[in-house]
């Protein structure tokens, strides 16, 4: 069996385990509840629930940073993968990574204002139907105050975190994969299971060009967008519109 074979399936097994013993420790815990009567054998089997749980997630995360190693080294050493290799000099990727942080800096208040609304509105529905207008009020309003905060602060951390990591390297070195990317180290899958491409474009960041690709991840109602950008040697322009046409097609 092929390795992303056997990774897919682990996978899947994996997490109708953790799926199934959470579920299990869920209901078990929900009839003591209901019952207000602690059962030895229900605990057992909550008990066995959360650890299969755990133990499964564990697994999934273990296994899914070896396979990661992998296609970093095989998309790295199997030089008849490659579509384009880049080498970012010091000066570009140090503009890149200041100007990438400017930019998340500048949408810190959009996302603590979000998570306010949110926690504002959730507050305001759970008090409507408990407490008096006023008191509700102040709920709804204290909740927004502390949905900002954590929004704010949150994705300052986040973004400082990220320039901090990307620092360390002095420049840039990218390789490119018929559906992947490597970029300093770090896979990029662009199509794969539960993977795939949602925009691939050049875009511009400050003064100079960047390969901008959003990516969605996971399956069903657990599906998330993640934003890639990697600057643009000048004279890799060309090799970026090439690079650009064939994810492209991977959508």
């Amino acid at each position: 069996m092929k390795p992303k074979s056997k990774f897919v399936i682990q996978v899947i097994w994996l997490t109708l385990m953790m799926i199934g013993g959470l579920s299990l420790a869920f209901i078990m815990i929900m009839i003591m509840a209901v019952e207000k009567e602690i059962a030895p054998d229900r605990l057992m089997l909550a008990l066995l629930g959360i650890v299969a749980g755990v133990f499964a997630l564990l697994y999934v995360l273990k296994i899914n940073k070896s396979e990661e190693s992998r296609r970093v080294d095989e998309a790295v050493n199997q030089h008849h993968e490659y579509i384009a290799y880049w080498k970012i000099d010091a000066a570009l990727w140090k503009a890149f990574i200041n100007e990438r942080l400017k930019g998340a800096l500048k949408e810190t208040r959009a996302t603590g204002i979000a998570i306010a609304l949110l926690l504002g509105g959730v507050g305001a529905l759970v008090g409507l139907s408990h407490l008096p207008l006023v008191q509700t009020g102040l709920l709804a309003m204290a909740l927004a105050m502390l949905g900002f905060l954590i929004g704010y602060f949150g994705a300052r951390k986040a973004a400082k975190d990220r320039f901090r990591k990307d620092a360390i390297f002095e420049n840039g070195e990218v390789f490119f994969a018929k559906s992947l990317m490597v970029l300093n180290g770090q896979l990029i899958q662009v199509k794969d299971f539960g993977v795939r491409p949602l925009e691939v474009k050049l875009d511009t960041l400050g003064d100079f060009r960047v390969l901008s690709l959003k990516i969605q991840t996971g399956l069903a109602n657990r599906r998330s967008v993640k934003q890639h950008q990697v600057p643009v040697p000048p004279e890799q322009i060309d090799s970026a519109g090439e690079i650009c046409a064939h994810y492209n097609n991977l959508i």
